[in-house]
Formats: C-alpha cells, structure tokens, sequence
C-alpha cells in the first residue's frame, strides 16, 4: 500500500479531514456501487464532503478492514466493514467490498460493492490490473 494511502486512512480513522485531504490527489475518486452508496463521487473534495457529513451523524464512526480477497501493485480488494452510533442514538454497521486503486506511490481511487457484489468486484480488479498493466 502507498504510504499517502496510509496516510490516508489513519487521518480518517482520527476524523482528520483536513489531513485525508492533504493526502489524496485533487483526481482522487470514489464510486460506491452498493444500492444504498453515495454514488460517484469525482474529486479529493467532493469525498471529504461525504466524510465530513458520515461524521456529522455517527460522530465515532470507524473504518477497519476485516481481510484481503486480493492484492497487486494496482490497488487492494478488501472485505471492510464501517460502525458507529448515530448522533440521536442506535448502533450501525455496514459489511462491505473496497477496491483501493493505487499509482505509484498515490491512492488514486476507490470503489466500493456489496458482499454479495464479489464476482463483480473481482471482475473491476482485473480489469484495472489489465488496464495498469497496460500503461505501466
């Protein structure tokens, strides 16, 4: 993992934004593909607006990741899962698929699937890998 990808995910454990911003590219992006996701969301901005309102409502909400499906020099598919309690009270959960898209030493992107969304998910891995190793 690039290190401004770990970079990145330690400022959003500590619900630093201004850091998980400093630490993505302004062509960051991430498309959540799950039915009840944000969609696509085009810019290093415009994912730190959706964290900074994911904080608003779950002020202890943490992302951890349960166990890798696969890894390469392109990017992480990972099974994660997202928790917390909501300002007015009731715990959540959400058990999910991440693809992490890397570049170098950048995380350039992420892509986020339901668990029963796998085959689909493996499908987009390989085809970023074959489209990295394409232009690597």
């Amino acid at each position: 993992m690039p290190p401004a990808a770990i970079d990145a995910f330690r400022a959003v454990q500590a619900h630093d934004l201004a850091a998980a911003r400093a630490a993505l590219p302004d062509d960051f992006y991430m498309h959540d593909h799950r039915r009840t996701g944000v969609g696509p969301l085009g810019s290093a901005d415009e994912f730190v607006a959706s964290l900074a309102a994911a904080f608003e409502q779950s002020g202890d909400v943490t992302f951890e990741t349960l166990w890798h499906v696969a890894i390469a020099e392109h990017g992480m598919l990972s099974v994660g899962r997202t928790f917390g309690t909501l300002r007015d009270g009731g715990e959540w959960e959400s058990v999910l698929l991440r693809l992490t898209r890397h570049e170098g030493d950048r995380l350039i992107g992420m892509e986020l699937f339901e668990l029963e969304d796998l085959d689909r998910a493996r499908a987009r891995f390989q085809e970023l890998r074959a489209a990295y190793a394409a232009n690597g």
